[in-house]
């Protein structure tokens, strides 16, 4: 994508957004999230990128029936443009670990981390695929 703040990829209206720093955990997520409810958005997909010693690709969800759909389509995205070890789709309560971004906006929301930062052949298939690719791939999903 030539501009990766908003565009229009297979009749998919996107924009991104980002989290203000500085501003403490739950304010940066209260406030972006109410940039996305502002937008209007339909669905909100936040990208996230595990550490820790592992590999593969997870999604979160808050369980609700569009959370769910969701992730079922963007996991299954990543998957298949990654072809890294699927690590499944994991629900997450408001108070739990990457809970507040799944439950802050009116949207269903998901939280994808398509791949661990930390380890290297996860980062060289990234690279190797591209990252439009792999947006694309999940834009194409939804």
């Amino acid at each position: 994508m030539e501009n990766w703040g908003n565009g229009i990829k297979n009749g998919v209206d996107w924009r991104l957004f980002y989290r203000a720093s500085n501003l403490g955990y739950s304010s940066e997520i209260n406030k972006v999230y109410a940039e996305v409810d502002a937008w209007g958005a339909d669905e909100s997909v936040e990208f996230h990128f595990n550490g820790g010693g592992g590999t593969g690709t997870e999604t979160l969800t808050s369980g609700t029936r569009g959370s769910l759909d969701l992730a079922a389509r963007a996991n299954e995205a990543m998957v298949g443009a990654l072809g890294l070890r699927d690590r499944g789709i994991k629900k997450r309560g408001k108070r739990e670990r990457g809970g507040r971004s799944l439950w802050a906006g009116k949207a269903p929301a998901i939280l994808v981390e398509p791949f661990f930062g930390d380890c290297q052949s996860d980062v060289d298939r990234v690279i190797e695929v591209g990252g439009e690719a792999l947006l694309e791939s999940i834009l194409s999903n939804l």
